[in-house]
């Protein structure tokens, strides 16, 4: 038999979509693999709290014994990864709460979660901004903890990193910079940085920024702000286009439509992008 006709979709399939089960006359599930894991999904979508309770419960109850199961997997010594399929000594896997040791080791794991994030980047992204304004307090007061305790070892890596990363450093600054005159004059401010990366990926032609006024390529672009901090304008993705150092001190806190209108390199193709880009 290479086939066998699954109870749930009912089609046939070959036999190496069914998982193995004992006390079954041909020692298949009577299900296919896809539907058992509909009906899988469908049953802790249904019962989910009753589950994660009983998880609860469990990881409880195994925690006690959590030494015990260390100590035994420990005389081991060694443990085969169940994704690369490598033995390995134990302390390239990490370590459970629960006791013992995850079957999967440290690079594998860590190859898996890089895989996940460049996959699911906006949804990783998303949750992670949905926790921090969900957690603010907590967090902050951790951080602020952190930074008490470990100063000088925060100071040391944060001047290694300017060294090793200049420009990106320098742009960290500049955000931070307008964030905190935003708060000075109490204006919205919610710019970061890969907004400003994002903001100039929209201005760019064949990976090289350009101005968004005159059109000119800029090795090192400016936040500018289309409606001035000081005249009531938001430090937000709705108000910030890349910009000249030459176009930016122009155009100062002058109304963006009758400054950009009386400039030689006007163009109603970059105002339209440019409206086009703070009104999306």
């Amino acid at each position: 038999m290479t086939t066998k006709i699954c109870y749930g979709c009912k089609q046939e399939k070959p036999i190496e979509q069914f998982s193995r089960k004992k006390g079954t006359k041909d020692g298949l599930d009577v299900y296919c693999k896809a539907c058992i894991s509909i009906k899988s999904k469908q049953y802790r979508e249904a019962h989910k709290d009753r589950i994660n309770e009983q998880k609860r419960i469990d990881y409880w109850k195994s925690k006690e014994r959590a030494e015990e199961k260390t100590a035994k997997q420990l005389l081991e010594g060694t443990r085969v990864c169940t994704r690369c399929g490598f033995e390995k000594p134990l302390s390239e896997f990490g370590k459970r709460g629960n006791g013992g040791f995850y079957s999967q080791c440290k690079a594998c794991v860590n190859e898996r979660i890089a895989q996940y994030v460049k996959d699911n980047h906006d949804i990783v992204i998303q949750r992670k901004r949905e926790y921090h304004r969900t957690h603010k307090a907590q967090i902050d007061s951790y951080n602020k903890q952190y930074y008490l305790t470990h100063k000088d070892e925060v100071k040391q890596r944060v001047r290694d990193w300017e060294i090793a990363n200049p420009e990106r450093a320098k742009e960290n600054a500049v955000i931070s910079a307008h964030n905190q005159r935003s708060k000075r004059t109490g204006c919205r401010s919610n710019f970061s940085l890969a907004d400003w990366k994002a903001c100039k990926e929209h201005f760019s032609e064949d990976g090289i920024v350009r101005c968004a006024y005159c059109g000119k390529p800029i090795l090192r672009a400016t936040i500018d702000h289309v409606v001035s901090l000081n005249k009531g304008g938001e430090n937000t993705v709705n108000n910030v286009v890349p910009s000249c150092g030459k176009c930016n001190s122009s155009k100062f806190d002058h109304p963006f439509e009758e400054w950009y209108k009386k400039q030689p390199f006007y163009s109603e193709e970059r105002e339209n992008q440019i409206v086009t880009y703070l009104n999306r």
